[in-house]
């Protein structure tokens, strides 16, 4: 009765919340009254057979359930139980109640005297209760033949190698170039993830595919394909007025980075300029301390793109 007292308190604080659209009582009720009418008349004549009235009580809640009512009467079982989630977690805190009083009356009625005259069985068949399932399913996993396991054709990979350090990420790049009969799909937003594991890139902007290609084709389009670094040895040089007058230089920018101090040599529209350069350095006898070719930035790509489809 506390149980259901309770429950009651419950029910009224829910109804009468303000915009609320919860259960009823009468309902709630009904749902109770139910219940507690078939777990008693199964109780009841399981005793009279010599079973246990809990098995009774157990049937009743099957019966009750989807499993028979709701597969048999559909409809008045959705009628009595509601799918409506304040109804279902009213009653199922009903049903944890209940399971509650089931543990505690079984503890009561645990006759400790027999217990102790039969403490050898009690203790094996309470280690075996544990350690059977676990070695079955150890021997299942173990025993279980490769061909029943799922091997997919297809992988899902989202962010693989999000936090993890780089010799971690090393592995995982290595276990996915071990799988080359596999078509493995990756959503990352780390674009040296892309460059080092995939061969086709798709850019999605707005739920729009805005860019389709290999990683090399959608570098190319960054406005630093092919642009040439120049650092000099020695300063004192103005060598910008000289690139600016070869054909296929667009423009020259200076850059200060942990890499060093230079200028950054732009092509028009990413075409080879390095055979240009480096006739024109020679011929000025300019002193180089690095010179190399820019590749593509997926990050440039990217930004521009998406950006553009905003």
């Amino acid at each position: 009765m506390a149980g259901l007292g309770l429950s009651l308190v419950s029910t009224a604080a829910f109804a009468d919340h303000p915009g609320s659209h919860g259960p009823s009582e009468a309902l709630f009720l009904l749902q109770i009254i139910v219940l507690l009418v078939g777990a008693r008349l199964l109780g009841e004549f399981m005793q009279r057979i010599g079973q246990p009235a809990v098995m009774g009580q157990l049937i009743a809640g099957i019966l009750l359930g989807p499993s028979v009512l709701g597969a048999v009467w559909p409809w008045f079982h959705h009628l009595l139980f509601p799918t409506d989630p304040g109804r279902q977690a009213m009653i199922g805190a009903v049903a944890e109640l209940g399971i509650l009083l089931l543990l505690l009356l079984t503890g009561m009625e645990t006759d400790l005297a027999v217990v102790r005259q039969s403490r050898r069985s009690t203790f094996c068949v309470a280690i075996a209760g544990m350690a059977v399932p676990f070695l079955c399913g150890f021997a299942l996993g173990e025993m279980l033949p490769q061909a029943l396991l799922h091997d997919p054709d297809v992988l899902v990979l989202d962010e693989p190698t999000d936090g993890l350090d780089p010799n971690q990420k090393h592995e995982v790049r290595r276990l996915i170039s071990t799988m080359p009969e596999k078509a493995i799909v990756i959503s990352t937003h780390i674009l040296e993830e892309v460059d080092a594991v995939c061969t086709r890139a798709i850019v999605i902007a707005n739920g729009r595919v805005v860019a389709d290609g290999t990683p090399g084709l959608l570098a190319a389009r960054s406005r630093h394909h092919n642009a040439v670094r120049l650092e000099l040895a020695v300063n004192g040089h103005d060598p910008v007025a000289a690139l600016l007058r070869l054909p296929g230089v667009e423009t020259v920018e200076p850059i200060e980075d942990i890499d060093g101090s230079g200028i950054l040599i732009f092509p028009r529209e990413g075409q080879s300029i390095i055979a240009e350069v480096t006739d024109l350095i020679r011929t000025a006898g300019w002193p180089v301390a690095a010179l190399r070719v820019e590749r593509g930035r997926l990050d440039d790509v990217f930004r521009t793109i998406t950006l553009q489809s905003t």
